[in-house]
């Protein structure tokens, strides 16, 4: 069973408070509060196959709901699996499970916040390539907790983590920053750097004594 995570929150108590403004003023009243893992969503609708028509269609829906003039769905709501079982709900942060759940025509690209591997970019030991999963793994966790979409993808010599899912009205490449969505600028915002290991990484230039720190990147989501 699948449904729509509206956002996620850290305390049963702020969840309570969160759903009932939700409930009112988001018009949405069938929208509930559930326990995952360690962490609590606000959630909405029930469906067996996140492919089939009436999910796609309420999760459009409630993306494009206006609540005092702004969208606050639009970037957190996401199709991910209504079961509390920790294995289940966590393949849902996996990015390569992204396209099969929202469509390949919204989820195109996302935004590159760190990455965990080796500093010298060289291939790492069966163990060093476990550690840096479980560091990435355990970085989207918290993400998650404090409310922001985070999703990990596991490569063969690191892992990365992105921030948020966006599709072709979010980002023209004809006009790269200049012609970003409103919600693509604030994930910029919000997290500007591009990661390693969770420390900046500069970039130099001939001449440059200092560069300039990696910002965070729009990346293309895998098909699988």
């Amino acid at each position: 069973m699948w449904t729509i995570s509206l956002m996620s929150v850290s305390d049963p108590l702020s969840g309570r408070e969160l759903l009932e403004q939700v409930r009112d003023k988001a018009g949405l009243p069938e929208a509930r509060l559930e326990r995952r893992g360690d962490a609590y969503v606000i959630a909405y609708g029930r469906y067996r196959d996140p492919a089939m028509p009436e999910a796609r269609a309420d999760l459009q829906r409630v993306r494009s709901i206006v609540v005092e003039g702004e969208l606050p769905f639009m970037q957190a709501a996401m199709l991910a699996p209504a079961s509390a079982d920790s294995a289940t709900t966590f393949d849902a942060f996996d990015l390569r499970t992204v396209k099969a759940r929202v469509g390949s025509e919204v989820a195109v690209y996302t935004l590159q916040v760190n990455a965990y591997g080796r500093p010298d970019r060289g291939k790492p030991s069966p163990e060093e390539l476990k550690e840096f999963r479980k560091t990435a793994e355990d970085a989207v966790k918290r993400l998650r907790a404090e409310g922001d979409e985070a999703y990990y993808y596991h490569g063969p010599n690191m892992s990365i983590i992105t921030i948020g899912v966006f599709g072709p009205e979010d980002y023209d490449e004809r006009r790269p920053l200049v012609g970003d969505s409103a919600r693509l600028k604030a994930a910029r915002e919000k997290f500007p750097l591009s990661l390693v290991n969770g420390m900046g990484v500069r970039l130099r230039s001939a001449g440059q004594a200092e560069g300039t720190l990696q910002r965070s990147q729009l990346v293309a989501i895998p098909d699988e």
